[in-house]
């Protein structure tokens, strides 16, 4: 169930991604767009002798782009179904690598009509006027629209919803499900779901100090135009900061509180439906801007060749950090900017870990653990011997039958069906303790040495037994 409802909270977050950058990339024509494949939109184009040939380019990549729109969808439907498998890391790894790939994929024929439009326009003479820069000294950095109380504001709540999970897994709070507090998993999550909101907020007030886009010689025009374009923004980051803050409140009512996982999944999906509602929103409301200041338009800077593939800035001459997207709303950085640099390297780095780190949780998975005595040493083992415990420091140990009557609570490691690993915390006790263990195989051994708690089994319940066998023989 928790597999079908993961998969059913991907589909919904990564379709209607797939669908507004097919949208907000491929032009329908060009008379309404501003840019053509990453290109400015210029009057030129429009010229009887060249707007045929533009207009091809428009219309043969953009029914490449919808095309391979539906062909992800229906191979999201393909994946879907992978969702029935019990291999949790499979599905992970299927759905991360797919994510990747569709927005790789979606991409490719954006890059291919960028090199047809920059093609055309140098054909026509056009290149980058380079070193000039249009300035509106009457507006230079004046026009700002965020509303600082507007987006704080969920933001303490939300850090209120913190500190009160923090308090029930403390046991301050006594509220909903006993036993809890120990691991402090309730702090955790919402704690991160927090700090999403203040990035958030951060990205928020950059976006809103953004320099201003000079499109028009008359002032009023450009602070008119950037003022309304600030303000859609500066609306889409309150209301991403605001369904954040929701969402916390609904994971502690539901997950903490409660105990209901099923809750927790649902209220995971609105989560991500009414994300996607606020982007469309704001994409209908941002092109509305666009339609709107087009024919007030008397100013285009041209900077083209300093975009890569029409989607990648690279510009040493231009000192900004920040600049506006040409795909997609909001902004995004100067790649030759030395913090550009810096954060394009972390940026691949995570994509990288990310990836590693799938690989990794699917080799835990598929990797049986084992349980054995080597010499005078109890060995606990999983592509490396985690746990390594000298028969001499072992002080007691018991042998449980039934795992299921073991109360634990992790604390960090690995928490998988098949697989316990790592730090966590015995609720009855509140005692810290090591854990090792299989809980598919019914049974598992109690070892106190050197004075920490062991938690162990092996891959099966009679491998379990026959070290808890040779224990026992040691005892006596």
């Amino acid at each position: 169930m928790t597999n079908i409802m993961m998969g059913i909270i991907l589909a919904i977050c990564i379709l209607p991604t797939i669908w507004m950058i097919c949208f907000l990339s491929y032009p329908k024509d060009l008379k309404s767009s501003k840019l053509i494949f990453g290109v400015k939109n210029r009057d030129e184009f429009a010229d009887p002798g060249i707007r045929e040939t533009v207009e091809k380019v428009i219309e043969k990549y953009r029914k490449k782009g919808l095309r391979l729109s539906w062909i992800l969808t229906a191979i999201c439907g393909v994946i879907f179904i992978l969702t029935l498998s019990d291999i949790l890391s499979l599905v992970m790894f299927v759905w991360i690598m797919y994510i990747f790939v569709s927005l790789i994929l979606i991409t490719v024929p954006y890059w291919q009509g960028n090199r047809e439009m920059m093609d055309i326009k140098r054909s026509l003479g056009l290149s980058t006027e380079k070193g000039v820069i249009y300035t509106d000294l009457n507006n230079a950095g004046a026009v700002k629209a965020l509303n600082v109380t507007g987006i704080m504001v969920p933001n303490a709540v939300g850090l209120i919803i913190v500190l009160a999970a923090l308090f029930k897994d403390a046991g301050v709070l006594n509220i909903g499900r006993s036993g809890m507090h120990p691991g402090y998993l309730t702090t955790a999550m919402c704690l991160t779901f927090w700090i999403m909101g203040v990035v958030m907020t951060v990205i928020g007030f950059v976006i809103d100090r953004m320099k201003n886009e000079i499109i028009s010689v008359d002032s009023d025009v450009n602070a008119n135009y950037n003022r309304a374009r600030k303000k859609t923004l500066a609306d889409l980051m309150i209301s991403f900061v605001w369904v954040n803050t929701l969402y916390i409140a609904a994971f502690l009512l539901c997950y903490a509180i409660s105990g209901s996982e099923i809750l927790f999944m649902i209220s995971m999906g609105i989560y991500a439906v009414l994300l996607m509602a606020a982007v469309a929103v704001c994409v209908s409301r941002m092109k509305k801007v666009e339609q709107t200041y087009r024919v007030k338009t008397d100013i285009v800077m041209d900077d083209d060749e300093y975009w890569i593939g029409g989607m990648f800035y690279y510009n040493p001459s231009d000192k900004r950090l920040n600049v506006e997207k040409r795909v997609g709303v909001g902004s995004t950085i100067n790649m030759a900017h030395p913090v550009g640099k810096v954060l394009s390297v972390i940026l691949a780095l995570t994509i990288a870990a990310t990836l590693l780190l799938v690989v990794w949780v699917g080799m835990l998975e598929i990797t049986p653990i084992s349980l054995r005595i080597e010499g005078d040493t109890l060995i606990c083992h999983q592509l490396r011997d985690e746990y390594v415990i000298p028969l001499e420091t072992i002080e007691s140990a018991e042998y449980i039958s039934d795992i299921k009557t073991v109360r634990l609570s992790r604390s960090s490691g690995v928490g998988m069906e098949e697989l316990l690993k790592g730090d966590f915390i015995e609720l009855n006790s509140s005692e810290r303790c090591k854990v090792f263990l299989n809980p598919g195989t019914g049974s598992c051994i109690r070892i106190e040495a050197s004075g920490r708690v062991y938690y162990v089994s092996s891959g099966s319940a009679d491998e379990t037994s026959g070290v808890w066998n040779i224990l026992k023989d040691m005892e006596n």
